[in-house]
């Protein structure tokens, strides 16, 4: 893999983390603010639909790469090739 593709593939996964951070913000704020104006069921269950919306796309993020650098690589397996 060259430089800029590394380079752009770094900066996906970051720019994916700011937006997932921002809407966990968002959620997590307007479900305070339910909560705060008498809607504390709503309130929490909008905040913690955000909260485990954004840790389980961290979660499977993760678990797919450490599955995805496991595999041998294809290109190493041809016959003949060490």
């Amino acid at each position: 893999m060259d430089q800029e593709t590394m380079r752009r593939y770094f900066q996906e996964g970051r720019l994916g983390q700011i937006f997932a951070f921002a809407v966990c913000v968002v959620f997590v704020s307007i479900g305070g603010l339910l909560a705060f104006h008498g809607h504390e069921w709503s309130g929490a269950a909008l905040g913690t639909a955000g909260l485990t919306g954004v840790i389980t796309a961290f979660i499977g993020q993760r678990q797919r790469s450490q599955i995805a650098n496991s595999e041998p690589n294809k290109a190493d397996s041809t016959p003949g090739r060490r």
